[in-house]
């Protein structure tokens, strides 16, 4: 009974924290690197009010900084740690740079709607490259193998 109890109490705080999660845990994939999370504080102002609000002027002017904290992401070389999906990282680290450059290019012009699709291709590849960089998915099948496994069989 007390494992069941226990077990039950870990699924529910998985659970809980999985639909409770913040933005920022979507966009940054709960990644603690400084330089993917001092970018999402970079891109976070645009992202939730500016962008939404139609508010481009606003989010011109935060560009500049987006493009510094981008050229962190640039300069950053993973330790071991990210062996694995070092390669996955790493293209898709090109693509996000590739999309910040754009954004650079449609907030120097005065194409609101060019910038809203350079935004949000940028927050796409931002996305996707920090989630290359936490748990897959299949890593989250693969646990959730093992403890269907405990559950129905064991317990």
């Amino acid at each position: 009974m007390y494992r069941t109890t226990i077990l039950f109490y870990a699924m529910l705080m998985l659970t809980t924290s999985v639909l409770f999660a913040e933005e920022k845990k979507e966009c940054t994939r709960d990644v603690d690197i400084s330089c993917i999370e001092t970018f999402h504080e970079a891109m976070a102002p645009s992202c939730h009010k500016y962008v939404p609000e139609k508010d481009f002027a606003t989010v011109r002017k935060h560009v500049p900084n987006m493009v510094a904290q981008a050229k962190l992401i640039a300069e950053f070389q993973p330790d071991s740690t990210y062996a694995d999906v070092l390669e996955d990282f790493n293209q898709k680290r090109k693509v996000f740079l590739a999309t910040i450059d754009d954004l650079k290019t449609a907030a120097d012009g005065d194409d609101d709607t060019a910038l809203k699709e350079a935004f949000d291709n940028m927050h796409k590849a931002f996305s996707g490259m920090a989630g290359s960089l936490s748990m897959t998915p299949d890593e989250l099948n693969d646990f959730h193998t093992i403890i269907a496994k405990v559950w129905h069989e064991y317990l």
